[in-house]
């Protein structure tokens, strides 16, 4: 006879991640970010990485004033 017992973990769930990225086209290369919510906020966090990065960070004042 087979005595199954049940496993007892330490899991706790602390919710999903929402992943932010942009393609570089001067690179080829992708940039991104892990933000712990969706939104406007992280994704203006990832548009100022972006902009303060060459060649990017020389246009951001003209592009973002308008």
């Amino acid at each position: 006879m087979i005595i199954r017992r049940r496993q007892i973990s330490e899991y706790r769930r602390r919710g999903t991640l929402a992943y932010f990225a942009a393609h570089d086209v001067h690179r080829a290369h992708v940039i991104g970010r892990c933000e712990p919510t969706t939104g406007i906020a992280p994704f203006s966090r990832l548009t100022a990485q972006i902009m303060t990065q060459e060649p990017y960070a020389r246009c951001a004042a003209g592009v973002l004033d308008r």
